[in-house]
């Protein structure tokens, strides 16, 4: 009960304080209707399936923008507001804290599928088609399995750094390359790929352009599925191990304030 008690009260804090931050709001919900633009003039003229494409893409990169600026910039914004070290002493266990606030920026971000939905469907003109609507869904669950694992993985890198802005900053682009948010994988080098096969969100996005398009292989599908997972729950694992080690550090050198 004191699980859920401590994720649902930090999910709900959260779900509100989000709302009324500007930068927040223009993640969830400009950003959508300029990456559906800016897909639909960069491949109108080179896919069918384009509803799926600019959708997908913009969905997706919203829900990593909103993660990358908000559940990483909460970590910044609690130092800066002195809370933080409060946080850490506080009898609740960090990463339940950390994991509310991810849920709830996580749900909000859903929003940027809505938006280009609409946008695709009724302005441009490029309704989405599914090939596979169960299996879509169920892609679509395990996508934001993979968002939330790898978010719960960067919260403790966030707590250790002090600079974590600039840090948010130069990782927002790198994932929408690597995790192949708007690009095909086949264009990276091969050095590039093992990266990012490494990473959950990777795999949930391969799973969800697969199921919208057409599953070709159910046996590759079931076994990349089980891959996400796996790979999501090392990502969780070692989440908590870095948690404990910098929470440890932190009750000794304290150093988790901005001085």
């Amino acid at each position: 009960m004191n699980f859920f008690r401590t994720v649902f009260s930090s999910f709900k804090i959260q779900l509100t304080s989000s709302l009324y931050r500007s930068v927040f709001v223009t993640c969830i919900l400009v950003n959508p209707m300029f990456y559906v633009f800016l897909l639909y003039m960069m491949y109108s003229s080179k896919n069918e399936n384009i509803g799926n494409v600019i959708i997908l893409g913009s969905g997706l990169t919203t829900i990593w923008s909103s993660i990358c600026f908000s559940s990483a910039g909460d970590i910044e914004r609690e130092r800066r507001g002195g809370t933080l070290e409060y946080l850490f002493a506080s009898p609740s266990n960090f990463n339940l804290i950390y994991l509310g606030k991810v849920l709830a920026n996580t749900l909000l971000s859903i929003s940027g599928f809505i938006i280009s939905f609409i946008i695709a469907t009724f302005i441009l003109n490029e309704p989405p088609v599914l090939a596979n609507p169960i299996y879509f869904t169920v892609s679509f669950i395990l996508t934001i399995f993979s968002f939330i694992t790898f978010s719960l993985f960067l919260g403790p890198l966030f707590t250790l750094s002090r600079n974590s802005r600039a840090f948010i900053n130069s990782l927002d682009y790198p994932i929408f390359i690597l995790c192949g948010m708007v690009t095909s994988l086949d264009l990276l080098p091969g050095s590039l790929k093992i990266i990012s096969y490494s990473l959950p969100p990777t795999w949930g996005i391969s799973l969800l352009r697969e199921s919208a398009n057409g599953i070709e292989n159910y046996s590759n599908f079931f076994v990349n599925s089980l891959i996400l997972i796996l790979i999501g729950l090392i990502y969780i694992l070692i989440s908590i191990v870095l948690q404990r080690k910098i929470d440890k550090q932190a009750r000794i050198s304290a150093s988790l304030g901005v001085f």
